[in-house]
């Protein structure tokens, strides 16, 4: 019996711990982008999980672009760059980013570039990022 109170005891902890997680940014559905005179900018950042490590996963989507077209996107802070270029189809993913506080930069030719600040990663945070990509014409 007191086995099975710990264990308890133990999986309510670890799943309060990763519920009261906050996203750093309010989640916006990708229809709401049909305006023409908004610049490039972040769909969605949502934290979908957590696992046993020091280090973070970000993976997402490039919205917005041709076909034929990618996107490179950075994670920059003082003691770190992390770059990763878009597949044609906008997926991109990072693996090991060190925890921490980010500037998000995405660019491609013909698009208006996307800076972002305090994109927070916590030790063993999993997050998708959707970024919307605005034609300069």
């Amino acid at each position: 019996m007191q086995k099975v109170i710990i264990v308890l005891a133990l999986a309510f902890c670890i799943v309060s711990c990763v519920s009261h997680k906050k996203n750093s940014y309010d989640e916006t559905e990708i229809s709401n982008y049909s305006d023409s005179t908004q610049n490039s900018r972040v769909l969605k950042f949502k934290y979908i999980a957590i696992m046993d490590t020091i280090t973070a996963i970000v993976e997402g989507k490039v919205s917005g672009l041709d076909s034929d077209e990618a996107a490179t996107v950075q994670l920059i802070n003082s003691f770190n760059t992390y770059t990763q270029t878009s597949d044609t189809q906008g997926q991109f993913k990072f693996y090991h980013i060190a925890a921490g506080t980010y500037l998000l930069k995405a660019t491609s030719n013909s698009y208006k570039p996307l800076t972002k600040e305090g994109l927070h990663l916590g030790t063993g945070d999993i997050a998708e990022l959707h970024i919307a990509m605005k034609s300069i014409e």
